[in-house]
């Protein structure tokens, strides 16, 4: 009756008796063994070395003289296990007490789960003090009915960790958010890979739109049975970008790291190279980062050369690279290639590291603003109440373009 599974003891205790496993006193565990040995109170005391009284105190719940010596020598005389002993004492210590206890385990599993001074930076939590009110938040917001089901599986090492380091509580929650926005995704259409094929050399003119394009490619991919959102980047997180397997459906996230509008077009064509070769992965890994240390998928650089190839060839930067600070050749030559000219700059810079030279600090005036191109749908799914109506206000913004 009494054997404890797990290795968090004080998790187990409280589940325990919050499901009220125990259906045994203390008290009548003390007596039927006293009875059993044929003891008399008197003896009872001298074999357990310590008064009636404090024997009485814990048969009554009040262990406030009870020690953890005395806590070993009971266990020693019932014949159970320490663990079990100190599961049966609990039990007998009274609601509000009991209550107390879990909220002491709900705190430290915030703690251990969540970097709350990040989210509260990102507007997540209001404080970092209140654990009532951070792990309503966290439910509601999720759509769990127990805080602790945010440890489910998603299939992925990631989180196997027996100790979190900030950046990987945070990158959890990323992946989590962006997990639970695509399970309640309404989209009506299956993944067509075909189509995508077919869709995909018809994406780069969409560059050229700052306002528009990049929302009227996100309503393309929905057709083609792929996903695509915005959510933002975390400070603590190298992450530009995902590509998840949700319900079989395909999806992709793009994040605005580095603020910088040609890296957004770089990500989204990174992914659909995913989205194209890597769905047998993803089946059992659920989900891959880019810009994330990972064991899973073995294509990165292909899927590198994928975007760049797509965008702006090696052929086209050998052409440029004579007239680079000559912006209205640029620009000509640009709209020949059907692409907005900071992803010309932005390739050309990528090319010159490779070489060895250190070209990032060129060209800042002709990158655009990257908010404009998010507008519509880069609110964060963080401000609101709960994933559902982020969900729903999210995809609203996708097809009212």
């Amino acid at each position: 009756m009494f054997k404890i599974k797990g290795t968090n003891i004080l998790t187990t205790l409280l589940e325990n008796i919050l499901l009220k496993q125990n259906d045994v006193t203390l008290s009548e565990l003390i007596e039927s063994r006293r009875q059993e040995l044929g003891l008399s109170k008197r003896q009872l005391e001298r074999v357990l070395q310590m008064d009636y009284n404090t024997i009485e105190s814990a048969k009554d719940g009040d262990i406030k003289r009870f020690s953890v010596v005395n806590t070993v020598k009971l266990a020693n005389f019932l014949g159970i296990d320490l663990q079990n002993t100190v599961e049966v004492i609990i039990s007998n210590i009274g609601t509000s007490a009991i209550e107390e206890l879990e909220k002491v385990r709900k705190s430290i599993y915030l703690i251990k789960n969540f970097d709350l001074d990040l989210l509260k930076k990102i507007r997540f939590i209001e404080s970092i003090q209140d654990f009532d009110e951070i792990e309503k938040r966290i439910i509601n917001f999720f759509g769990f009915t127990s805080i602790f089901e945010y440890e489910s599986d998603l299939g992925n090492a990631l989180f196997s960790k027996t100790r979190q380091s900030a950046n990987d509580k945070m990158k959890e929650f990323w992946v989590r958010s962006a997990y639970a926005y695509f399970e309640k995704i309404n989209n009506p259409n299956s993944y067509d890979r075909d189509l995508l094929i077919d869709l995909i050399p018809k994406i780069k003119p969409y560059t050229r739109n700052l306002k528009y394009g990049l929302k009227t490619v996100a309503l393309a991919l929905r057709n083609a049975g792929v996903n695509l959102i915005y959510q933002p980047h975390l400070s603590t997180t190298q992450v530009r970008g995902g590509t998840f397997l949700v319900n079989d459906t395909p999806s992709i996230v793009l994040t605005d790291l580095n603020k910088n509008y040609a890296t957004i077009w770089f990500a989204l064509l990174h992914e659909l190279h995913h989205v194209l070769y890597d769905l047998e992965h993803l089946e059992t890994t659920k989900y891959h980062l880019t810009g994330d240390h990972d064991l899973f998928l073995l294509q990165e650089e292909k899927a590198n050369e994928f975007a760049r190839d797509y965008l702006f060839a090696l052929s086209d930067l050998k052409y440029i690279e004579p007239f680079i600070h000559n912006h209205s050749v640029v620009e000509t030559y640009a709209k020949e290639c059907q692409i907005h000219p900071c992803i010309v700059y932005s390739m050309f810079q990528h090319y010159m590291d490779e070489r060895g030279e250190n070209y990032w600090g060129a060209f800042k005036q002709y990158s655009p603003d990257v908010n404009v191109a998010l507008e519509g749908f880069n609110k964060s799914m963080w401000e609101y109440d709960t994933i559902q109506e982020a969900t729903e206000k999210l995809e609203q913004a996708i097809l009212n373009i």
